[in-house]
C-alpha cells in the first residue's frame, strides 16, 4: 500500500510471517531487511493491522484498489471507510503495456530462450509418436536454458486436433503422416514468451501440408513487413491478416477463385476465428484492459499469430486440405524505427 504524506509517497507492506509448521514444509520467510529491500516498503506490518491502519490513514482519502479477488460487498465497504475508491487496473495496464528499456531487454532474453528451446524440441521430435513426449521435451529444453517454468500449458496438437485452437490434453498418439502444432512459451524472471510453429512428425511434409503451411508463412511474413513499415494497432493487423489470408488461400487453391472479395474475406475469417495478436509481457495475454485499436508505441510487446484451421467437415475446401490446422506465432516489440 502506498500512502502520500505532504508530497512524499510512503510504501507499507502487510504480510504475515510463516508459522514454524509452514517454515518446516515451505522454508523460512524472508527477514525484515530483505522484505524492505525488495519491496521498497518503509515498514512491514502484519495483515491483522491492515484495516486499523486504513482507518487511521485514509479518512477522506482516495483509495485505489483491485478487487479481482473474492471480496464481498461488506469487505469492500469496510476497506473503503470514508474514502473515495477507484480501481487502478486500467491505469496499471496502460503503464505496464509499454515496456522500459530494461523490460525490453528481459523480454528479448525470454523470447530468445523460448525460440531456441522450441527449435531444439522440434529438431529432436522427428519420429516421436506421442504428444505428451513432445510436451516433456519442450519443458526440458526450456528449463535447461534457464527458464523457471513454461509460461502456460502448451498446445501440442497432432493431426486434426490442431483445429481445436486451445487443445491442451497432449494425450494422443501421433501418426507418421501427422503434422504437429506446438504453441509454447517459457517464463524467466516474471516475463514470458509465446511462440507457435508446426512440423511434420516424419520430417517430410506431404504436398498439401507444405502448400498450406507455405501459404500461411507468406501471410506471417507480410504481417511482419507491414508492422515494421507502418504505424498500426492490433486491430489494424487483424484486418490485414484477413486480407492477406484471403489472397494466400485463394492462390494456394484452398479457397475458390470464383468467390467475390467480400466472400473471400468472410471465408478467411472463418478459417482463422481468433485475433491475430495480443499484448505480451508479465502475462501471456497481457494487459487485457488496453484497447486493441490503440496505435502501437515503442516498448509495446505483442504477438503476431495468423492461423488456418480446416476441420474434416469443411466441405467448401478441397479434400486434401481437410483435417489440417496450422498457426505461426512470433513475439515482437515496437521500436522507434519499426519492430524487432
Amino acid at each position: 500500500m502506498h500512502v502520500a504524506e505532504k508530497g512524499d509517497v510512503r510504501c507499507y507492506l502487510f504480510l504475515d510471517k510463516k508459522t514454524s509448521h509452514e517454515e518446516l514444509w515451505e522454508g523460512p520467510s524472508p527477514d525484515q531487511a530483505e522484505l524492505v529491500s525488495t519491496s521498497g516498503a518503509v515498514e512491514v506490518l502484519p495483515v491483522r493491522q491492515f484495516l486499523g491502519f486504513l482507518d487511521k490513514t485514509t479518512k477522506g482519502a482516495f483509495l485505489c484498489y483491485d478487487f479481482d479477488g473474492n471480496w464481498n460487498a461488506e469487505t469492500k465497504q469496510q476497506l473503503a471507510g470514508g474514502s473515495s475508491m477507484a480501481s487502478i487496473k486500467n491505469e496499471l495496464h496502460l503503464l505496464r503495456v509499454q515496456k522500459s528499456p530494461k523490460e525490453v531487454e528481459m523480454m528479448r532474453h525470454v523470447c530468445e530462450v523460448g525460440s531456441v528451446a522450441l527449435t531444439a524440441t522440434i529438431s529432436k521430435s522427428r519420429h516421436v509418436y506421442h504428444e505428451n513426449e513432445i510436451r516433456g521435451r519442450m519443458e526440458l529444453e526450456s528449463r535447461r536454458r534457464g527458464a523457471e517454468a513454461l509460461a502456460y500449458l502448451p498446445v501440442i496438437a497432432g493431426g486434426p486436433r490442431a483445429n481445436t485452437i486451445h487443445y491442451l490434453n497432449a494425450s494422443s498418439s501421433l501418426r507418421p503422416t501427422d503434422t504437429v502444432l506446438m504453441d509454447a512459451g517459457c517464463d524467466i524472471n516474471g516475463y514470458v514468451s509465446d511462440i507457435t510453429r508446426c512440423f511434420p512428425v516424419s520430417g517430410r511434409w506431404s504436398d498439401p501440408q507444405r502448400v498450406l503451411y507455405d501459404a500461411l508463412n507468406l501471410v506471417q511474413t507480410n504481417l511482419l513487413h507491414y508492422a515494421n513499415n507502418n504505424e498500426c494497432s492490433l486491430s489494424t493487423l487483424f484486418h490485414r491478416m484477413n486480407e492477406y489470408l484471403a489472397a494466400a488461400m485463394r492462390e494456394a487453391g484452398v479457397l475458390s477463385n470464383k468467390l467475390t472479395d467480400q466472400e473471400l474475406l468472410r471465408e478467411a475469417n472463418a478459417l482463422c476465428p481468433h485475433h491475430v495478436s495480443h499484448y505480451l509481457g508479465m502475462d501471456v495475454h497481457d494487459c487485457d484492459t488496453v484497447a486493441k485499436n490503440m496505435n502501437l508505441q515503442p516498448g509495446m510487446a505483442f504477438t503476431i499469430e495468423p492461423g488456418v484451421y480446416i476441420p474434416d467437415d469443411r466441405k467448401n475446401v478441397p479434400k486434401e486440405f481437410r483435417g489440417i490446422g496450422y498457426r505461426i506465432e512470433d513475439d515482437v516489440v515496437r521500436t522507434e524505427s519499426g519492430i524487432e
